[in-house]
């Protein structure tokens, strides 16, 4: 079973929306939206598990035909415990008494922090709501590809980035990395978040104020090329990328790089 922990407002409505009419949760989510999130529920044959405030005091039934009258055509398998925030401390206590899969879940949401589940949620803007980028983030989580096909032969890497780094990959679109300047011969994406975060935290922060961790994938038979290189303890471990093989790098990224956890310094 796979498992889709679902927002509300900043998700299925975007700031600034205001329906003509209110009359409850269905009031509230755009068509658009509501048929965006439909396509993927389709694809991936997910269930939601709601974890917006529009839970509270509401019976199943009646979200599940809200869901239904707003045009959300798939199941609402339930709702995440009221425990108070941080929300990401909801989802673990749902599924602590759920058996799921760990990577059979993606949260969907427009806050910022998820905790140990970072790696497996999808931050939307809530100016765009669940737009297209989101929504093939979240099948890229599954394991597809934008057509709802399974995806095969790539690898998940991560990058630590500064600001400037990161305002530079927001120019690309979210595409691709930037030139390294003249005294930077070597690109280096991480092989797992855990390493990654902690440069960000340690690194970024102490050098630029703050830190993103990016989350990429690329093609298997292009990393391949690039041995993994351990540079201190097992979970530092990295590729070694010449700054002259970083434009084919950026043809084989799949999908867009999404920023997973920011840091920033403390007053």
């Amino acid at each position: 079973m796979r498992v889709l922990f679902l927002d509300i407002d900043g998700v299925l409505n975007r700031h600034g929306f205001h329906p003509g009419e209110s009359v409850g949760l269905r009031s509230w989510i755009e068509p658009e939206l509501a048929g965006r999130l439909s396509e993927v529920l389709e694809a991936t044959a997910a269930e939601v598990v709601l974890i917006s405030d529009w839970r509270q005091g509401r019976e199943l039934d009646e979200l599940r035909a809200d869901l239904a009258a707003a045009g959300v055509n798939g199941t609402l398998l339930g709702v995440t415990p009221v425990l108070g925030p941080p929300r990401w401390q909801e989802i673990e206590a749902w599924l602590a008494t759920h058996a799921t899969a760990p990577d059979a879940f993606v949260i969907i949401d427009d806050a910022f922090d998820m905790g140990p589940f970072a790696s497996r949620f999808v931050r939307t803007s809530p100016l765009n709501g669940f737009d297209l980028d989101a929504a093939n983030a979240v099948l890229a989580l599954f394991g597809l590809q934008p057509d709802g096909t399974p995806m095969t032969g790539t690898r998940i890497l991560y990058r630590p980035v500064g600001p400037k780094e990161l305002a530079l990959i927001a120019e690309s679109g979210y595409r691709e990395f930037p030139p390294r300047l003249p005294d930077q011969p070597i690109f280096y994406p991480v092989t797992n978040e855990d390493y990654a975060r902690h440069i960000a935290e340690k690194w970024n922060v102490n050098e630029s104020s703050s830190g993103y961790v990016t989350r990429f994938a690329v093609h298997e038979a292009f990393i391949a090329r690039y041995a993994v290189q351990q540079v201190g303890a097992p979970l530092h471990t990295e590729h070694w990328i010449p700054a002259e093989d970083l434009p084919e790098f950026n043809r084989n990224i799949v999908g867009l790089i999404e920023v997973i956890s920011s840091f920033e310094e403390e007053p």
